[in-house]
């Protein structure tokens, strides 16, 4: 660059000659295409620089402003929820984005007082919400105390119920095992007599039955181990259903292997309930065949595992029943159908074998019948003297033991004595346990039978008492009650009593027990010794034919032959002639030849029931005007409609009362 000549000199050397080449440019005609190039981009890009601002001032009027009107809104919002909304733009797109905008806030404004509405109300709950806890905490223990006082109440009213059912019980099965042994009974007495027993046994039974479930319940089932003879529990079972299985002409065998043990150890008398509960079924739902009781043992080393197994040739179980029989009051179709049956056997059955260790077991087709097996541990016993089966005569030695029997019932302390007096005892009595206590110093007992319930002063009391006299204290107290529950009869041992008793009094029982305390021993006969006894006078063909002929006709249906018997007997005496059917269907036998004047239905029988029986008599001509009163335990509003349909004379609720019955056939028997 030469600065004084504004001349620009450009040097380059060739590279092959090696000549200096030197180029002189004039400055201003080397730059002036450039600077006119350079001055047309300065205007371009002037222009565009200027449209560009002209389109960012448009734009920002157009958009900017309103978003940021927008923001501002927003920003607004966020410090304070309820501030306006409103972007003030004519433009459609602004416009839309406004109302769009104004609709969340709506909405957004709605889930607000919603949720400030709930956190009011949950600010309401919680405030109350320990008060409410506290209130319902002492609800709950409010009818947890209930529970429990209901639970006492029940268990005072099933206590209370067991001593008022079974106390009269006592004086029927007590009398009655005084009865039987008198040699002086004819054989009608008798057959009377065994009638009575057998029904209060099963009436006892009845009321076992709903007191073990109302132990079951309320927990209070515990085990009584004594030693006793298995052998000899099963041969009184034996006798128990073997004339109830020949009335049906049923074949009873009971089989037992060698390997049964004779003497255990166990609860004996839930172990026999078990057994007459199954072998009770057996006999109730077969009609034909056999019955068949298999007895079994396995020794382990705590002692026998015995396994009963009851097979019947009866109605067998259906299948969807299994379950059903073994709850509370669950009956198969077959028991539903008998109206026999009050559900209970079997669910306590099954509750007193799973208590022992054991269980209970159905094997069953609806034919030809079931078996039921029954499995229970029992160990090792000691050997006992049992007068289950013989009659006590007297006392071994002659010696004349003095015995206090204290119950404030008379016809306990009568039972008692007409048991002990005649073998030789010497007996005082007293009414309740402080009379007891003033009667010990002159009368001097040795061994006392004293009842746990009594006025004045119980027995438990007296007990006591006597326990803490140290002259008296050596005397047995036998504590006799009524009361099923295991609880009391521990209470009893625990106070001080040396022995407990079950009403109904068993004589052999008794017996034994007061051996065992006073080291004594009995003059005995077996009880087949005392049944020489006068025969029954029986009628002859020509007699029963005359009486046929002369004496008015009546035809008694009932599947129950105690009932028939009562019947007959009553009617007999009056001067009627009976004719007896044990069902439905032989009942239309018998009238196929016959004609009563009257004929008296049961209403629940197996097979054909009353109501059936009688529809079937109405069909026929020959019997369709025979009158026709019928026997039942039901109300007869449950019957009603069919009983009017079939013309059913007279309708009679059991248990039967003779005088109703004696007007009844006045009405419509002539003598």
């Amino acid at each position: 660059w030469n600065r004084r000549d504004n001349q620009w000199l450009f040097h380059a050397v060739m590279p092959t000659t090696h000549w200096h080449l030197v180029v002189e440019v004039d400055q201003a005609q080397a730059l002036a295409e450039v600077s006119s190039k350079m001055n047309k981009t300065l205007g371009f890009a002037a222009t565009l620089l200027a449209l560009m601002l002209l389109v960012i001032w448009y734009t920002s009027k157009r958009f900017a402003r309103p978003i940021l009107k927008l923001t501002e809104t927003v920003a607004a919002m966020t410090g304070n929820i309820g501030a306006p909304v409103s972007l003030d733009s004519n433009r459609d797109e602004i416009r839309r984005l406004d109302d769009s905008f104004k609709h969340m806030r709506q909405a957004i404004d709605d889930k607000v007082r919603t949720i400030e509405e709930q956190n009011l109300i949950l600010r309401n709950y919680q405030e109350t919400l320990e008060e409410k806890v506290e209130a319902r905490t002492r609800e709950l223990q409010l009818a947890k105390e209930n529970a429990k006082e209901a639970n006492r109440a029940k268990s005072a009213f099933f206590a209370n119920m067991s001593h008022e059912l079974r106390t009269p019980m006592n004086a029927v099965l007590g009398f009655s095992q005084l009865m039987i042994d008198d040699k002086n009974l004819s054989e009608q007495q008798r057959e009377t007599i065994n009638i009575i027993n057998d029904s209060g046994e099963h009436l006892l039974n009845l009321i076992n039955d709903v007191l073990d479930i109302s132990k079951i319940e309320a927990g209070k089932v515990s085990l009584s181990l004594e030693s006793f003879s298995l052998h000899t529990m099963l041969n009184s079972i034996d006798s128990m259903f073997r004339l109830k299985a020949e009335e049906k002409k049923l074949a009873l065998h009971i089989n037992r292997e060698d390997s049964v043990p004779d003497m255990v150890t166990g609860d004996r008398n839930k172990v026999r309930q078990i057994l007459v509960n199954l072998l009770g079924n057996a006999v109730k739902f077969t009609d034909a065949g056999e019955i068949n009781v298999d007895i079994r043992s396995d020794k382990n080393s705590a002692g026998h595992c015995v396994e009963f197994a009851i097979r019947d040739t009866g109605q067998g179980v259906a299948k969807e029943d299994y379950d059903k029989i073994f709850s509370v009051f669950g009956q198969s179709r077959a028991g539903e159908t008998t109206q026999n049956s009050t559900g209970l056997g079997l669910a306590i059955s099954r509750q007193f074998a799973r208590l022992m260790g054991g269980d209970i077991t159905l094997h069953s087709n609806t034919q030809p019948g079931s078996t039921f097996t029954f499995s229970v541990p029992l160990s090792p016993g000691e050997s006992q003297k049992s007068y289950e089966h013989q009659i006590v005569t007297g006392i071994a030695d002659q010696k004349h033991p003095r015995i206090l029997v204290v119950d404030d019932i008379r016809n306990n302390r009568l039972l008692i004595d007409r048991m002990l007096s005649p073998l030789g005892f010497e007996l005082a009595f007293a009414g309740n346990g402080q009379e007891a206590l003033d009667q010990i110093p002159e009368f001097q007992p040795e061994l006392i039978l004293m009842d746990v319930l009594m006025p004045v002063m119980d027995g438990i009391e007296a007990t006591q008492a006597i326990k803490n006299n140290p002259q008296w204290q050596a005397i047995p107290v036998i504590a006799l009650t009524a009361s099923v529950f295991e609880n009391q009869r521990l209470d009893t041992i625990q106070r001080g009593a040396d022995g407990f008793l079950k009403k109904p009094l068993i004589q052999a029982d008794l017996l034994g027990t007061i051996a065992e305390k006073l080291n004594i021993e009995y003059s005995t006969m077996e009880s087949s010794d005392a049944q020489d006894k006068p025969k029954a006078a029986t009628k002859s063909d020509a007699q029963i034919e005359l009486a046929k002929a002369t004496q008015p006709q009546i035809l008694i249906v009932d599947d129950t032959k105690v009932n028939r018997i009562v019947a007959r007997g009553f009617l007999n005496k009056r001067g009627y002639y009976c004719i007896e059917a044990d069902s439905g269907a032989q009942a239309l036998e018998i009238l196929e030849h016959e004609l009563p004047q009257l004929v008296l239905m049961d209403r629940y029988m197996p097979g054909m029931d009353g109501v059936e029986t009688i529809s079937a008599m109405r069909q026929n001509p020959h019997t369709a005007d025979i009158p026709v009163a019928i026997f039942s335990s039901e109300d007869r509003d449950v019957d009603r409609e069919k009983l009017l349909a079939l013309n059913v004379t007279e309708y009679v609720n059991k248990p039967i009362d003779q005088k109703e019955l004696l007007l009844l056939i006045d009405k419509y028997v002539s003598v």
